[in-house]
This record gives structure tokens, C-alpha cells and sequence, in this order.
């Protein structure tokens, strides 16, 4: 407060105002800085009074009535501004010293109180002291035991009550509900208190008056919006105790982004509803050893769907929770070091492994994949360790227990029962690697010494023990000991249909509302700009919004809309943001660490097989959806460029499309995983491939004209490069010539491995046979070929090609193919590739190279 004595004042004061001899200073300074505002409406005055003289025609009119509009403003504004300081100023001096301490700071204005607008709090008892204040910035209840100050910030109104002379205030912590003596002062306190959360929303009391009086009028708002964003620290909710939230709020209660952080560090940054955690988040919690961090879905204030979570250790957990607990598909990643981590992979439920799942573990030296329940292995499993044993069977409370198979590295294989730590325990069945067997009782670890009672049995000579052994580990009697490829990952695949809300009421339902799915996912993506220049500089987004004319059921198929379908699916598999590529990643990634890292032993090439089959078909029941007129997965269809469609194989001429689900699917998966596919094809394969490729180095030191004279070409095939006469047409010697004959066969057949597919393989394999019978008819016209004629030609090619892996990638497609090729073109000639390669491997040298 400004103090001067009343002999400083006299003297300038009475220039001023003339005579001050009845005031006191105070009334003087008072006086003194109100002439101003006075003179003010002074000049409104004028300015009216100067318009009553013009013509409304001239020109100059216009100026001076928008210039008296704004200094009658003007004049209004300073008037009430006035008026309220000095109401304020009154009200300092009616209450008691207690409260002027507290809340009297300069620029602090009253705007109503409850002593002189009388207003009554519900709640209070009869005799109880209730004094309530509005003031520019904050709403204060002071009471017997002390004051509490509610922020405008934080004040929503509810006039629209049961009772017309009542209304409530909402906080975020409580609901007030006050009585007024009538309605008409009821809705004086409404607007004072409306008007008063307004200003403080907008920050006009740092504006000058003129300028919110301004903005008031343009705003046609009577209440304040409900939405808001403004800082809060509770001080009563349980659940947010002495937390400081700031953020996005919804009629008192959180709602929007928001940031909310405790006294002991932790810190929630994310999305609220309904004063709880919903949406995507970020939650922190800080420990001894280092923070906690939840990322992911919030649902009702817990994490629920999709998140991650990394503990202060290093561990880290991505996939699914439910309820805040890890629920659902997850990964699981222990330790930081190689030499002491693990990595699980599979279904969760209730913080626990329960499920299928894979786990490989660095610490322990093993790799398992079968099944879990509460936290420990339980069902059946296969168990593979660095020391190359293979166990496969019943897994009972994290042991084995009861009939099993072991196979260990020099391929002996146990088949019996089986006890804790992979000992041997009980009757079985051992067979040697070279096909002897012993059969009885066994006891012990096998790296330890084993005692056995029992029969010795010698193999038959001429038997091939390898061979037995592999037919025994897989025989269909003991496929029980695994998980069917079909029960694994089934909830990867439930959480697609489940997005794509597949519930399989009726084709045309499920058609419909997959593609809303669809639709929802890439427009949500299409908003969501900071992510859409990251995966989208394609405009595969913009095409994937398109929905191809396949999509809808016409009981036909045409070649120009299985072109159309399969662009589609190969860029929807592409963009992660669409539901069928999230499903291919997360089958790739349980894929690859399955059958590649700790224990990747050959004999889990069969079950890497059948999960790619499984895949395969899984998948295309769900494209399937997406394009009904897609055929059933057990009868393909062939279509033809004249655009007819064929259920069989005749007539089709490899420039159509041959439509099945491998077809459909392979071309997408396989290049995926084909890397951890490939490398168990060529462990499965090593011995054979290592032999081969011994015999065709040695091979293809010949010139070309002894290799095909070596090979038994025919001599007509030899003239077709070599004329008679011991020299070349640029003079070299025929017996130094090499890799010259059938260059566009052998560099079609190599094209074999680079193909992912099986078809595609074929492909090869058929281009290869054109680029023969092309060289040869270009030599000797319309040629008609047998057996005894191609044969000896073809392995000539394949010896050429140089292809390392050759029996791997004959497996290969003896598993992936077609059943329905394999008595057609395509499976004659690679009969004929199968039947060069066992030439190849059993065929002796006979002349010195």
C-alpha cells in the first residue's frame, strides 16, 4: 500500500483537485489517480458529441465513430476496472485480519463473496463458519479450521441441477453443491464465476483491459469449455496422493495427454480416460537398481494390449499384457551378456510361461520348444543342447518323465524312458550309428556311463542305419511326442482375427468386417504423420486404402484379379501398419528364433517343415476371408491369359497363374525365412552335400568335350559346339575348352538358388530344360527327345551349374511342392534333376583326370 503524509499531498493536490482540507491521503491519492479514467470519459463524451455535428455522408464520419466506439469502450472498461478495485478495496477493510495476511496482494481483485451475495455450502452442519470468496485467479472456501483454495483452472460449473437455486462446482478431487436464496442470484454466482474461469483460461488478466473486454465480445461462449489443459497436485485421491499432474482435463477429471509424476519419481506420460491411464503411455518406476519402464496400451489404468516393459536389471519384455500382467504372445530377453542370457518366446498368461513356447537359454546351454505351465515345462517338448543331444517327449513340472527319444551326435538314438536331467531310466531301446541295436534296461547319464541289462542285436548287413534311425525318430507312432505345427502360435493368429474381427458367423460378415478393420488401420496410419514418412515414402498406404475387386464374392476368378490381389497382398504383408503384415512379423520372429541361435541340430528340419506348411495354410484361411473367391486349400485352380479358370493341371501353359496356397503365401513368407530354412536344410544335408561337391570338383577339371564324352553325351550333341577337326574357330585346342557348352542351361539352372520358392525352383529347373532343347533345335532342327538322349545332357548342365547345396535344394522341394505337380511336366524334370544328383554321388570316375 502507497503511504505519503498528508503535508507532502496538500501542496500538489490542490493544483490538481483544488481543496483536499476535509480528505485524508489516502482519499487524495485516490483522487488524483482516477482523473485519468475520468478524463477518459471525458473524451467519449466528445467524440459523441462531435459525431451529432457531422453529416453520417462524409467521409470523415466513419473515422470518428469507430474512434468514439473504442473510447467509449474505453471509458466502460476503466469505469468497472475502477469500480471493482475500489469494491476490493472496501471488501480488505469489512474482513478480518486473518484473511487480508493470506490473500491480499497487489493486483488481486474480489470479484464476489459469500457475505455480501449470501451463498450456502449443502454439506455444512448447522452450526458451522463457511465464508466463501471469488477472486480473479482462484476460489477460496475459508472455514473454521483454515482455508482451501480451488484454482479457476480447475472449476467446472453445473448449473443444470435438481433444484433451480441450487449448482455445483466440480474439482478434481470433489464435488461442491451450494444453495442460493433464489434463482435470480444463483445465476449471478453461475456467470461471476463462468466469467471469472474464462478470463483465467485465456489469460486476460495479463492482457490489457481494453483487450479482454474485447475478446469477451468476440467470444459467444457463456461457459468456459470443458476441455482444458492445467497443472494440478492432489492432495486427497488414494490414488494420485501428492502427485502433480499436467495435462489435457475433461469435466474435473483427467482425460487426454497428460503427465503425472509422484513425490517418489514415478512418472506416467500418456494418454488418460476417465481419470485413468487409457491409451498409449509411458510409465516409469524408479528402484535401487535402476527404473522400470512400461511403454504401450493403457487400459482402465492398467497395461492391457500391446506394450514393453524394461526392468533395471536389462531385462526387457515385448508382446502382450492384460491387467498389467504379461498375458498373452511375449518375448522375454534375460541377461545382458551372451554367455548369460535367454531369450523365451511364446504365450504368457498371468505373469507366467503358460502355453507353447521356445526358450533359448545361453545359461544353461539348451534350447526348448514345447509347452509350459505355470512358469515351468510342462507337456510335451523337444529339448536340444550344445552338446548336440536331441530330447523329444513328456516334460513334468520343468523334467523329463516317462517314454522319450534322445539322439545324440553321432547319431545313436534312445528311445525308452527317460528321468530328470536326461538320464536314461527304465526299458528302452538303444540303436548304435551303425544300425546295431541294444535293447533292455538302462540306467545312468549317457555322458557319465550307463549300466544296461539286455539283448545285443547286430545290424543286417546291407542295412543303412542312418536311414532306420531317421525313419524312427519320425515315426507316425511317436508324433504324440510333440506339439502338432498346427497348436503352435495360435495366439499370434488369434490376436489377427481378433483385429481384423474375424468371428466366423458367416463368410460375408467376417468378409465385410475384416475389410473395416483394414480400412480403420491405415487411416488411423494416414493421420499419423510423423510415422507415415517413415514406412509410406511409397504411397503403399494411399494404394492400400483401395480395396481390390477381388475383395468381394463373385463365384469367379480371373487372372487380372489374382494379378491385382496378389500386388495387394504383397505390399499389405510390407506395411507394418496393416494387420496381415504384423501377423507375418511376428511369425518370422518366432521362426527365426526358434530354429536358429542355441541348439540348431538337423533333426529340427522336420518341425521347421511343418511349420512352414502350418503357416502356409493358416495364412491363407485368413487371406481367404479378405478374398473369398480365393479356392479351398485342397483344390487348386489354374488360370489361363485367355482367362478361363481350370481345376486341373491340363492344358496349362506356365503363363497363367497356378493358384493354391502355397503359391499365394510362399512367395511372401519363404524369402523371410529362408536364411534359418536354408541352414537347416544344409546341416540336414552336409555329409551328402560335402561328398557331392568333392566329386563335381573333381569333375569339372575336365574340358568340356571329355566331361560329355566321360557322361555318355551323345556325339550329335558334341557336334552341335564342337565341329570336326581338333582346333576351335579361334584356334583352341578342343581338350583345353571349358564351360562353353549349354551356357544359357547351366546359368538357368543356377538361378535354383536364388529362388525362394519351391515353384519358383521348378521354374529353374523347367527354363533350364528350354535352354537345351533351345541350343539343340537351333543346331539340328525339330529334335525328338528320349530319355537316353536328355539324361546324359542334363548332368553334363548340372555338373556346370556348380551348384554346392544341390541336395539341400532337392529336399527342399520335395517338401514345399505341389502333390499335384509331382506327376506332371514339372515333376519329370525334376525327377530327372533328383535322378543327376544320385548319378553324381554314386557314379566312380573311371578315367585319370
Amino acid at each position: 500500500m502507497l503511504v505519503c503524509s498528508r503535508n507532502m499531498l496538500t501542496p500538489v493536490a490542490k493544483e490538481i483537485i483544488g481543496d483536499t482540507s476535509t480528505k485524508d491521503s489516502q482519499a487524495i491519492l485516490l483522487q488524483i489517480f482516477s482523473l485519468p479514467v475520468r478524463r477518459i470519459c471525458e473524451y467519449a463524451r466528445l467524440f459523441t458529441r462531435l459525431l451529432a455535428t457531422l453529416n453520417p455522408q462524409e467521409l470523415l464520419f466513419e473515422e470518428l465513430q469507430s474512434c468514439s466506439s473504442d473510447w467509449t469502450l474505453l471509458s466502460d472498461v476503466l469505469s468497472k476496472e475502477l469500480s471493482l478495485a475500489e469494491a476490493t478495496k472496501v471488501f480488505w477493510e469489512s474482513v478480518p485480519q486473518r484473511v487480508v495476511d493470506v490473500y491480499r496482494v497487489p493486483g488481486c481483485r474480489v470479484l464476489r463473496d459469500s457475505k455480501t451475495y449470501p451463498l450456502q455450502l449443502l454439506s455444512a452442519g448447522r452450526f458451522a463458519f463457511h465464508h466463501f470468496i471469488l477472486f480473479d485467479e482462484k476460489f477460496t472456501h475459508h472455514h473454521f479450521s483454515g482455508f482451501q483454495n480451488y484454482s479457476l483452472q480447475t472449476i467446472w460449473v453445473e448449473a443444470d441441477t435438481e433444484v433451480e437455486t441450487t449448482f455445483a462446482l466440480t474439482t478434481p478431487e470433489e464435488t461442491l453443491l451450494f444453495s442460493c436464496p433464489s434463482p435470480s442470484e444463483k445465476t449471478e454466482w453461475v456467470c461471476a464465476l463462468n466469467q471469472a474461469i474464462r478470463n483465467v483460461l485465456s489469460d486476460r488478466r495479463d492482457n490489457s483491459p481494453l483487450a479482454n473486454f474485447k475478446r469477451g465480445c468476440a467470444d459467444n461462449r457463456l461457459t468456459p469449455p470443458m476441455a482444458r489443459h492445467s497443472t494440478y497436485v492432489f492432495t486427497k485421491s488414494l490414488l494420485y496422493k501428492d502427485a502433480s499432474y499436467s495435462g489435457s482435463w475433461l469435466k474435473g477429471m483427467l482425460h487426454g495427454h497428460g503427465k503425472l509424476i509422484w513425490p517418489d519419481g514415478r512418472k506416467y506420460t500418456g494418454r488418460f480416460k476417465n481419470n485413468l491411464q487409457h491409451g498409449e503411455g509411458e510409465y516409469i518406476v524408479p528402484g535401487q537398481g535402476g527404473d522400470t519402464v512400461y511403454k504401450g496400451v493403457w487400459k482402465t489404468g492398467k497395461l492391457h494390449g500391446l506394450g514393453s516393459a524394461r526392468y533395471p536389471n536389462g531385462d526387457t519384455y515385448e508382446g502382450f499384457f492384460k491387467d498389467g500382467m504379461r498375458d498373452g504372445h511375449g518375448i522375454l530377453k534375460e541377461g545382458k551378456y551372451l554367455s548369460s542370457s535367454s531369450i523365451y518366446i511364446g504365450q504368457w498368461c498371468q505373469n507366467k510361461r503358460h502355453g507353447y513356447g521356445v526358450l533359448d537359454n545361453e545359461r544353461e546351454g539348451e534350447k526348448y520348444m514345447g509347452m509350459w505351465q505355470d512358469d515351468l515345462r510342462h507337456g510335451n517338448g523337444i529339448m536340444v543342447t550344445l552338446d548336440d543331444i536331441y530330447y523329444e517327449g513328456n516334460f513334468v513340472n520343468d523334467n523329463l518323465c516317462g517314454f522319450g527319444t534322445m539322439m545324440f551326435q553321432d547319431n545313436t538314438v534312445y528311445k525308452g524312458e527317460l528321468g530328470s536331467g536326461g538320464t536314461l531310466n527304465g526299458k528302452g531301446s538303444l540303436t548304435l550309428s551303425n544300425g546295431d541295436v541294444i535293447q533292455g534296461t538302462f540306467c545312468g547319464m549317457w555322458s557319465e556311463g550307463i549300466r544296461i541289462t539286455g539283448v545285443y542285436q547286430k545290424a543286417v548287413e546291407g542295412d543303412n542305419g542312418t536311414s532306420d534311425m531317421d525313419s524312427m525318430i519320425y515315426a507316425s507312432d511317436h508324433i504324440h511326442l510333440t506339439v502338432p505345427a498346427s497348436e503352435k502360435w495360435k495366439d499370434i493368429f488369434d490376436h489377427c482375427k481378433d483385429v481384423l474381427g474375424i468371428q466366423g458367423v458367416s463368410e460375408a460378415q467376417d468378409n465385410k468386417q475384416a475389410w473395416d478393420a483394414v480400412a480403420v488401420a491405415i487411416t488411423n496410419e494416414k493421420k499419423n504423420t510423423k510415422h507415415r514418412a517413415k514406412c509410406c515414402l511409397d504411397g503403399s498406404l494411399d494404394y492400400l486404402e483401395r480395396i481390390p475387386q477381388a475383395s468381394k464374392k463373385q463365384n469367379m476368378l480371373t487372372l487380372e484379379q489374382f494379378t491385382e490381389m496378389k500386388e495387394y497382398l504383397t505390399k499389405a504383408f510390407d506395411c507394418i501398419h496393416h494387420p496381415l503384415a504384423y501377423l507375418l512379423e511376428a511369425l518370422v520372429g518366432v521362426f527365426r528364433l526358434t530354429y536358429c541361435g542355441i541348439g540348431v541340430h538337423p533333426r529340427l528340419l522336420a518341425h521347421a517343415v511343418a511349420e512352414v506348411k502350418s503357416f502356409c495354410s493358416r495364412l491363407y484361411e485368413i487371406v481367404r476371408i479378405l478374398f473369398p473367391d480365393l479356392p479351398p486349400e485342397n483344390k487348386p485352380l489354374f488360370l489361363s491369359l485367355d482367362g478361363s479358370a481350370d481345376p486341373s493341371e491340363d492344358g496349362f501353359d506356365f503363363s497363367g497363374e497356378c493358384v493354391t496356397p502355397n503359391t499365394v503365401i510362399q512367395p511372401i513368407l519363404l524369402p523371410r525365412l529362408y536364411p534359418s530354412l536354408s541352414t537347416l536344410y544344409a546341416l540336414n544335408n552336409e555329409k551328402e552335400d560335402k561328398h557331392y561337391w568333392e566329386r563335381l570338383m573333381k569333375w569339372n577339371k575336365q574340358s568340356d568335350i571329355s566331361l560329355m564324352a566321360f557322361l555318355g553325351v551323345d556325339q550329335k550333341f558334341i557336334n552341335l559346339k564342337f565341329r570336326a577337326g581338333i582346333f576351335t574357330a579361334d584356334g583352341q585346342h578342343l581338350s583345353t575348352v571349358k564351360d562353353e557348352c549349354f551356357k544359357g542351361a547351366v546359368e538357368a539352372l543356377q538361378h535354383i538358388s536364388t529362388a525362394f520358392t519351391a515353384f519358383d525352383k521348378l521354374l529353374a529347373i523347367r527354363q533350364t530344360f528350354e535352354e537345351i532343347n533351345k541350343e539343340v533345335q537351333e543346331g539340328l532342327g525339330d529334335f525328338l527327345w528320349n530319355m537316353d538322349d536328355l539324361f546324359p545332357v542334363f548332368q553334363f548342365v548340372v555338373v556346370r551349374a556348380r551348384i554346392r547345396n544341390l541336395g539341400s535344394e532337392i529336399n527342399f522341394i520335395d517338401d514345399l511342392m505341389e502333390h499335384h505337380f509331382q506327376n506332371g511336366e514339372l515333376g519329370i524334370m525334376f525327377t530327372t534333376v533328383k535322378a543327376c544328383h544320385f548319378q553324381i554321388q554314386t557314379e566312380k570316375l573311371i578315367q585319370s583326370l
